[in-house]
């Protein structure tokens, strides 16, 4: 056994020992709440020996315990729900506390007095616990059942609500999104991907691309009905040792459990863009509204089998949309001037004596010379009889075309819940829930096109499963156990209407559609760029926990196991990729030296193709064990100290296909036979490798990280015992655990796969007939060994084989004050570091050579030589990437919150953040590119704010039942009472974006680069004044950027920074107004409910980001684009019984 071994089975060894000894426990689980407090007489002696009853409202479910010698009671692992306490002792008067709340990952704190009575007396009051957070330093909130289902929630998904607490980073909610449409959060700077949510105890996360929301081929995570949750918790920082996997927010969802009364509700959300406004842009183009169809409905039904002992709930929920709002239905496309006349002679009328990007033959003014293929593509045709191409529908002043689309998109859901909860006797508890989801979508542009005829379409699946089983042994003394199963199955792809053989392009044997072709220089894409990509995970759960609570102390220790299967298809085979700088550069398609460019580039500058091996049966097991304790030192002072320690398994291949590169051992000039160095396989790699392959002796092909222990420390101080004025703060260590979509990305390795990725200097000999690389292997040669040799132009995507777990260290201050008895205010200070982040960039840059500096004997810097200067010759340098641990951030905040707990019919919370987040890479493990800009030799100079920090953000949520009741007339009664409000605002900053050049780099053999600043130019003078409305086709001063400078015949990086400019804020309110009227049938609770809300009530503009990139001249500087649906109402109506 290893040293770290022993040592982990030493601290565990330690924990189980703590739990044996008599000064142990803890509270509350993911599920669960906790009553605590004390009982004195009125002189504040402790009493001891009270006995304490306590029932569950709804299903008389009693629980029994006794105060200790200190006076303390506490009754853990309580299902969220309200409860009656029942308080006695001989000599005292009897104290009858009701509707005691209980919320899950919270302590309610309720410390009872009893008055001396000589003859038995009953005193019944409504219970007041304490609304600030008693010996709790966890950051976040629990929202209940009554904000869930009446707050207006843009898509009817509770994610929306994450965004409601300090400390959280979120776009808007848009309520034109297509289906579910979960927001994706930042928590106190953490990455969008550093999220964990559990339903009912279970991990619901997507383990491939570890975000919350849906993607293509990836399943996000559940989303249930509102109506089914009971409520959530959300933690945004310092949660305890019995929680870990992340280092963002944790989000604790448990749905709805039967009680005694048989309870219910029948709806349907109705919408119809008869309702709506219209677009900004949509409306200024004197452009129809596009459509917005959608109707949600469903029912729930819940009630006992057997009274106060076994329940169940069930519910069902439908969503049909055709929407034309989100997104994915529209798109804006610039065209060049196109006429419907698309003859040679139309065609060189139009563009007679342009040529390429670098110069060379033009588009003769007869169009004699325009490509064939290029003639065939813009005279195809779709199966509806439209352009491939359309013709513009406006020609701007800078004379691009530009055409505005909407195609409704589509969407279909059916979920089900069904939840049973069976008590054993009086000390066990059986609880199981299992919900799932069954959708489909189809979106008009989500294929990488942005003209019509290339839709994507989307299967997914989502089941969730828990059995928990609830011991008491004793009163101080409970055992949970529970096994839980999470499968998320998705398959996405896209049409192809047009075949590359009907234009006359030839592609490699497994590409039979268009190619996707785009332009560098202005925004127009067409062809399918989305090839099939499905992912099926299985994630298999055991968890286990024991409280133990005596005297001071409260511990809980526990342990989890997590089997995961992740089986991902991405069959980049079916599909390629082409770029052109230019418009003309598309019409005459010559290969290098024919075009007669001024530089060795084909009129085709980006030719991308690949073949392989696709499938991959990725198979981890995670492993977590945890000691908490919690000690009241003090009535007025209590200590939180815990340890979780966290081992993240790597991932195996079950099917033998795991690869990798290792550039510390590849040899930097092959000979001239070729070199196979640097290529690593695991131990189960299928086929037999050539010598200089390395085969590791473990089926994984990164060494596991065993060191993740992480501390976690808490205070809570009261400096008055009779004044609710609580400081508390932490510090806490949390590992997130990566998503295997990083490791996925070695399936375009050798030998299982090759990527023929051709940029500049190497596809120079491509043309518009003939575009791809002809030695792409076919499918049947694989698993194939390539060697590399000087001028091969091999793709890798390597792995540190050292890559751990990314750090997150968390630590806060703040101060509540309750007052008023219903309200908490909460002022505070929240940092977050986090170390060993994971990102990828481009680690075979080349060189710089001079004759004093040669690089592999080269003295002089071309393009031509790009491939010759790097590091580690024969490796593609334009997207090889290196995925290291090599990235971090830091993030400073003050947080601050008001909030009024529901009474006299009100509830709200205003939450306020100013925070920075700064970083040198905010997206780690997606499938996107890294996002670095700029020379990876500085990793330094890719520092600036984070791609989602916004520094203020203020969010007003509120529900308020009217007080009044009428009691006169039966008729004016039934209009006027039963009436109630409820709203969503949200004001915050914008984001960040950097200004990026397209056309700079070419000398290290990319396009990836922010632009040149001119000289003397600094940020005051690239930002410009006024309103967003003013500034649309000019947000800030294009004339601040110039050029690249040139290097050799090429250019070099530019020397903008990441990040310096601010796109434009957001506002939005929304609003619902709810009437319900009461029927008294088939109970006396039940009614009929109306209500309309109303989704950006106020009509509000809120602009997207402007382009961006210095290369693209018609769109630099302009915004056109909104990020939230203008104002859109829905109607419901719903039966409550």
């Amino acid at each position: 056994m290893s040293t770290c071994l022993r040592y982990v089975c030493l601290h565990l060894a330690v924990a189980f020992l703590l739990l044996l000894n008599p000064a142990s426990g803890m509270a509350q689980t993911a599920t669960t709440g906790m009553i605590q407090g004390t009982v004195k007489d009125p002189t504040g002696a402790y009493i001891t020996g009270a006995t304490l009853r306590l029932t569950q409202v709804g299903t008389n479910i009693v629980r029994t315990t006794q105060s200790d010698d200190a006076g303390r009671y506490s009754f853990p692992l309580l299902p969220p729900g309200r409860y009656d306490l029942e308080v006695s002792k001989s000599g005292f008067t009897t104290i009858k506390q009701t509707g005691i709340p209980v919320r899950i990952n919270e302590k309610t704190t309720l410390d009872l007095t009893m008055e001396p009575a000589p003859v038995e007396e009953v005193i019944t009051v409504e219970a007041e616990p304490e609304i600030i957070q008693v010996g709790v330093t966890t950051l976040g909130r629990v929202v209940e059942e009554r904000q869930v289902v009446n707050l207006p929630l843009a898509t009817r998904n509770f994610t929306q609500i994450l965004a409601l607490s300090p400390g959280v980073i979120a776009n808007v909610a848009n309520a034109g999104a297509l289906g579910r449409n979960s927001l994706e959060i930042s928590a106190n700077g953490g990455r969008l991907s550093d999220n964990n949510v559990q339903m009912n105890g279970a991990d619901a996360n997507n383990v491939f691309v570890t975000n919350i929301g849906d993607g293509n081929g990836s399943q996000g995570v559940a989303v249930p009905a509102p109506d089914t949750i009971q409520e959530f918790k959300v933690q945004t920082a310092l949660y305890d040792a019995s929680t870990g996997r992340n280092g963002g927010a944790n989000v604790n969802v448990v749905t709805k459990s039967g009680t005694n009364e048989f309870h219910g509700n029948v709806y349907h959300f109705f919408r119809n863009e008869a309702l709506n406004a219209n677009e900004f842009f949509r409306n200024r183009a004197g452009l129809e509204k596009p459509r917005l169809r959608q109707n949600q409905f469903g029912f729930t039904f819940g009630g006992p089998i057997r009274k106060d002992r076994a329940f169940f709930f069930g519910s069902y929920e439908g969503n049909r949309q055709s929407n034309g709002v989100t997104g994915g239905a529209t798109s804006v496309a610039f065209i060049p001037p196109l006429t419907d006349d698309r003859s040679p002679q139309a065609l060189g009328r139009l563009f007679g004596g342009q040529t390429g990007r670098f110069g060379g033959v033009a588009v003769a003014p007869d169009g004699s010379n325009i490509n064939p293929v290029a003639l065939a593509i813009l005279n195809m045709r779709l199966p509806n009889g439209e352009y491939l191409i359309p013709t513009p529908q406006i020609i701007l002043p800078s004379g691009i075309g530009q055409s505005n689309f909407s195609i409704p998109a589509e969407f279909d859901e059916n979920q089900f819940n069904l939840n049973f909860d069976i008590h054993l006797g009086s000390n066990d508890v059986l609880s199981e829930k299992y919900f799932f989801a069954d959708t489909d979508s189809m979106v008009p542009f989500g294929s990488g096109a942005n003209v019509p005829g290339f839709p994507s379409t989307n299967d997914g699946r989502n089941h969730n499963f828990t059995l928990t089983w609830t011991h008491i042994f004793s009163p101080t003394f409970l055992h949970e156990a529970r096994v839980g199963f999470t499968r998320l199955a998705d398959l996405g792809t896209s049409e192809e209407p047009i075949r590359a053989a009907d234009v006359g392009i030839k592609t490699p044997v497994t590409v039979s559609g268009l190619p996707n072709i785009g332009f560098l220089t202005f925004g127009l894409a067409f062809g399918a760029a989305l090839p099939p990509l499905g992912s099926f995970i299985n994630n298999y759960q055991f968890a286990d926990s024991i409280t133990y609570v005596r005297g001071q102390h409260r511990i809980r220790a526990g342990f989890e196991f997590k089997r995961i299967q992740s089986n991902v298809r991405f069959d980049f085979d079916q599909r390629a990729i082409l770029r052109f700088f230019t418009f003309p550069d598309f019409l005459l398609g010559l290969p290098f030296p024919d075009n007669q460019a001024r530089a060795p580039f084909s009129h085709v500058f980006v030719s991308s193709a690949r073949a392989g091996l696709i499938g991959r049966a990725q198979r981890m097991n995670d492993i977590a064990a945890y000691v908490q304790d919690d000690i009241a030192l003090h009535p007025q002072f209590q200590l939180n100290l815990g340890i979780r320690y966290e081992l993240y398994g790597q991932v195996s291949g079950a099917l033998g296909r795991l690869s990798n590169f290792e550039p510390a051992r590849a040899l930097a000039e092959p000979p001239p036979e070729g070199t196979f160095s640097g290529f690593v396989i695991a131990r189960n790699t299928i086929g037999n490798e050539p010598p200089e392959v390395l085969r590791l002796d473990s089926d994984t092909i990164i060494e596991n990280d065993l060191n993740n222990w992480g501390p976690r420390f808490g205070f809570t101080y009261r400096p008055f015992a009779q004044m609710e004025l609580l400081i508390r703060g932490g510090y806490g260590a949390y590992f997130s655990r990566p998503g295997t979509v990083t490791l996925f990305q070695t399936g375009p390795n050798l030998p299982f796969a090759v990527i023929s990725t051709r940029v500049g200097v190497p596809n120079n000999t491509a043309s518009l007939q003939d575009p791809f690389d002809p030695t792409l292997p076919r499918p049947e040669d694989f698993p194939i060994y390539i060697p590399r040799v000087v001028g091969s132009n091999i793709f890798v995507n390597a792995m540190d084989p050292k890559m751990r777990a990314p750090t997150v260290h968390q630590w806060s201050l703040n101060v509540q004050l309750g007052f008023a008895r219903d309200y908490l205010l909460e002022v505070g200070y929240v940092g977050t570091r986090g170390t060993g982040l994971i990102g990828r960039y481009r680690f075979n840059q080349p060189l710089l050579a001079s004759p004093t500096n040669p690089v592999h004997g080269q003295t002089t810097n071309t393009i031509a030589n790009a491939a010759l200067r790097v590091p580690i010759q024969g490796i593609n340098p334009t997207n090889s990437q290196l995925h290291t641990n090599g990235f971090d951030s830091i993030y400073h905040s003050l947080q601050a919150s008001l909030t009024k707990r529901f009474s006299r019919g009100l509830v709200f919370l205003a939450s306020y953040t100013w925070g920075h987040s700064i970083d040198n890479l905010s997206i780690g493990d997606l499938l996107a590119v890294g996002g670095f800009q700029g020379d990876v030799r500085n990793l330094d100079l890719n520092r600036g704010s984070s791609d989602t920090d916004r520094r203020h953000r203020f969010v007003f949520n509120f529900y308020w039942e009217l007080p009044w009741s009428y009691t006169g007339r039966r008729g004016w009664a039934k209009l006027l009472n039963g009436w109630a409000f409820s709203g969503i605002a949200t004001f915050q900053s914008g984001l960040p974006f950097s200004i990026i050049d397209t056309s700079a780099a070419t000398i290290f053999a990319t396009t990836t680069s922010r632009a040149q600043l001119k000289p003397g130019m600094t940020l005051e003078d690239i930002e410009l004044e006024g309103s967003v409305h003013r500034r649309l086709n000019r947000f800030f001063n294009t004339d601040a950027f110039t050029a690249a400078p040139p290097i050799g015949d090429g250019t070099g990086f530019g020397n903008s920074g990441r990040n310096i400019l601010r796109g434009p804020d957001q506002r939005v309110v929304d609003l619902a107004i709810i009437k319900r009227t009461s029927i008294g049938w088939p109970t006396e609770v039940s009614n009929v409910e109306f209500r309309t809300e109303f989704f950006n009530a106020f009509n509000t503009v809120n602009f997207g980001q402007p382009g961006n990139n210095f290369a693209s001249p018609a769109t630099f500087g302009v915004i056109n684009n909104t990020t939230v649906a203008p104002r859109i109402i829905q109607f419901a109506l719903k039966f409550n019984f």
